[in-house]
């Protein structure tokens, strides 16, 4: 796994890397990732709030990190990009990265250490795991950034991504792995800016340390996420699969005689990120501009909590539900975290692996969980909404109906099923050529022989065509 001579074969390539190739390789676009944007922060002091955000459209990641003054202090760059101008896990819109923090200078036994030597030393344990290499990683003037890059994922794949990245800072958990930056809309400091608050002003500019080929070319070069996942989950993708079907074959076997149940696709965190996904939707088609009017606010912001707390990283879930109240309902943060104060402290009880009584009395998850019929309910969501805002979630028994039979219909097609209304149209027709030669004496067997087919076809395709 790990290449022995890349320290040697790397070197030049790690002076050649630059804010311009960080950015580009993590948001330039491709026919992929062509749509979004990503955020360039600055920490301040002068101003009233102590974080400046600027967005970017990945259109101009190119020009990004020539905007960055060399040696300026506290500059830092959005690892994800999001839908909107606003950094947040809920507005994610692609992710094409993993990543550890490091705070390698908060271990007794590396905090007076190079960042070369702690990097190749965590290189050794990542080998040990038979985990793979990073793309490039970064000296950030008190730890390291090691980054990942991989295939483009949408907002669903969150679930697995954060399998993914907790996977990761376990790994590297004796270096000071960061379990509270591993949410997909951290930023992370930009090559080149100043990190005024290193402790060695030797290290004080941030720099790389480590860059996997090609400065020009890693964005290209990047791994396909399901096989970066399968060599850093326990359990490979294929592995889960056998699982479940092994699971499946042994419920047939202990009741053979019970009805067979219907397939279960989503998880509780899926389920979930797709609540939180049929909100949105349904904001956007109720409100000009998605901004939510007095009145409306509460419910839904209450129910969109409810699911950010199921899909969030529990650290940041208070950060997550206060910027979105904020900016949809016009609330003080102060404001937002007390109005939702009993779903964050649901939110750390489940963190914190508590359980409470459920509805049975049995110890259950202390989150709000909610049917998806409860919130259509609650929100009073009309079927010509769930038609016309394409919701996949919060609909009703005809509409999750109408979906399946959609659903059947596209899967029917991508394995190249003959459409219903093609069969039919054939069977007419050739029930109307039964009947023209049966009129001339010809029996069904006769015909089935000459076109080929069945007699019961034959007969049906008869009978077709005489209601005709």
């Amino acid at each position: 796994m790990l290449d022995c001579t890349a320290k040697v074969n790397d070197g030049r390539a790690v002076g050649a890397f630059t804010a311009r190739h960080q950015i580009a390789a993590l948001h330039y676009p491709d026919d992929h990732h062509s749509v979004g944007n990503f955020v360039v922060a600055r920490r301040v002091s002068w101003a009233d709030r102590p974080w400046q955000e600027s967005s970017w459209s990945v259109d101009h990641a190119a020009a990004a990190g020539s905007a960055v003054e060399p040696g300026e202090a506290d500059v830092y760059v959005s690892m994800n990009s999001f839908w909107g101008h606003r950094r947040r896990i809920s507005s994610v819109k692609n992710i094409g990265a993993a990543f550890v923090d490091v705070d390698y200078r908060k271990r007794v036994r590396w905090e007076d250490s190079a960042p070369e030597a702690v990097f190749w030393s965590a290189m050794r344990v990542l080998d040990e795991r038979n985990m793979p290499a990073p793309s490039y990683a970064v000296s950030t003037g008190n730890g390291l950034c090691l980054v990942w890059l991989h295939s483009w994922l949408p907002a669903q794949a969150l679930p697995r991504w954060n399998a993914v990245q907790s996977h990761l800072a376990e790994a590297l958990a004796d270096f000071g792995a960061d379990r509270k930056a591993l949410d997909a809309a951290r930023v992370f400091r930009i090559i080149g800016s100043k990190n005024a608050r290193a402790k060695d002003w030797r290290n004080e500019i941030v720099r790389p340390v480590y860059v996997r080929g090609d400065p020009e070319r890693l964005r290209q070069d990047a791994y396909d996420f399901d096989d970066l996942a399968d060599e850093i989950l326990p359990l490979r993708r294929a592995e889960l699969r056998s699982l479940q079907a092994e699971r499946a074959r042994r419920r047939a076997e202990l009741d053979a005689t019970a009805l067979p149940r219907p397939a279960t696709y989503l998880t509780s965190a899926t389920y979930y990120e797709a609540v939180l996904t049929d909100l949105h939707r349904l904001r956007r088609y109720r409100h000009a501009g998605g901004v939510l009017p007095s009145g409306a606010r509460d419910e839904w912001l209450f129910l969109a909590a409810c699911a950010m707390a199921h899909t969030a990283p529990p650290d940041v879930v208070a950060r997550e539900i206060a910027s979105l109240a904020i900016e949809l309902g016009g609330w003080r943060d102060t404001e937002a975290r007390s109005r939702m104060s009993a779903v964050l402290r649901r939110a750390k009880a489940a963190a914190a692996g508590e359980q409470w009584p459920g509805p049975g009395g049995q110890p259950a998850d202390p989150r709000y969980r909610f049917k998806a019929t409860t919130i259509v309910g609650r929100l009073e969501v009309t079927a010509d909404e769930m038609r016309e805002a394409q919701l996949r979630v919060l609909v009703d028994p005809d509409r999750r109906r109408e979906l399946k039979t959609i659903r059947t219909r596209e899967s029917r097609h991508r394995r190249g099923a003959t459409p219903r209304a093609k069969v039919q149209a054939e069977r007419l027709s050739l029930g109307r050529r039964a009947l023209l030669l049966h009129s001339k004496g010809n029996t069904l067997a006769d015909i089935a022989a000459i076109e080929g087919v069945s007699i019961a076809h034959v007969s049906k395709a008869m009978k077709a065509a005489r209601k005709k």
